[in-house]
């Protein structure tokens, strides 16, 4: 298993499934504060997100890193090495919205 590429989160497994629609977390209160937030304030910053596990009704949850605003619409790079997830892989770009958020760390961004 390897684990996660983020440097706040060495130790976290992306290997967390949880089926798809389900709500994984409760969202800490500076992460509701974050979504709040205009999509700006999130470049620089790690973002997690569930990745549909293709054939299941599972979602792999990684980090990316936010890098620019286009149209409304995040845009980072994967900062995991995918275990079930096979259509991506690290370091590629991923769009996305503030609503696909489940997690932030913002620190030292």
């Amino acid at each position: 298993m390897k684990p996660c590429g983020h440097p706040h989160h060495p130790e976290d497994s992306n290997l967390v499934f949880i089926p798809a629609g389900a709500q994984p977390v409760v969202l800490r209160a500076a992460d509701v504060k974050a979504h709040q937030s205009t999509p700006e304030w999130f470049i620089g910053k790690y973002c997690k997100l569930g990745f549909p596990v293709q054939g299941t009704t599972f979602k792999e949850f990684m980090w990316v890193k936010v890098v620019s605003l286009t149209e409304g619409e995040l845009q980072g790079s994967l900062d995991n090495d995918p275990v079930k997830v096979r259509d991506i892989s690290r370091g590629d770009g991923v769009g996305f919205t503030v609503d696909e958020i489940i997690d932030v760390d913002d620190e030292d961004s």
